[in-house]
C-alpha cells in the first residue's frame, strides 16, 4: 500500500521475504512486481493471498513480541521448517518447546507453507 499510494520505495527490513514464501510459492516477489508495473489489481490479489500465512506470523512472532517475549526460537524453527538452517538460540533464550513446535507446524501446514494442508 506504501508502495501504491505514497510512492515508497520497497524496503524489505523484516523476515517476511524468507518466512512467508517458499521456492515454489514467491507471494511477495509476485505483488511486488506487479505493483511496480502498476498492475495495483494483481497486486492486490496476490497480497490478500498471504493474508493466512501473515495472520500466523501475528500468533508466532508479533503477539509474543508485544507481550514483551522474544520469539527467536519461533522464528528459528519456524525456518527450518522451510528447509533453512537456523541454529539453536543462544542464552539466555530457550529453545521452543516440542508441543510449541507441533503447534507451530500444524499452523504452517493448515495455511499451506509446508507440506499439505
Amino acid at each position: 500500500m506504501n508502495m501504491l499510494h505514497f510512492k515508497q520505495p520497497v524496503l524489505l527490513a523484516d523476515p517476511d521475504p524468507y518466512m512467508l514464501q517458499t521456492p515454489a510459492k514467491l507471494a511477495i516477489k509476485e505483488y511486488t512486481e506487479f505493483a511496480l508495473a502498476g498492475e495495483v489489481e494483481k497486486a492486490t490479489e496476490v497480497y490478500a493471498k498471504l493474508y493466512p500465512v501473515r495472520r500466523v506470523s501475528e500468533k508466532w512472532f508479533l503477539h509474543p513480541l508485544i507481550r514483551g517475549e522474544m520469539p527467536m526460537a519461533s522464528l528459528k524453527y519456524w525456518t527450518e521448517l522451510l528447509g533453512m538452517v537456523g541454529g539453536k538460540v543462544r542464552p539466555p533464550l530457550n529453545e521452543i518447546s516440542e508441543t510449541k513446535k507441533a503447534e507451530l507446524e500444524k499452523d504452517l501446514r493448515q495455511v499451506g507453507l509446508i507440506g499439505g494442508k
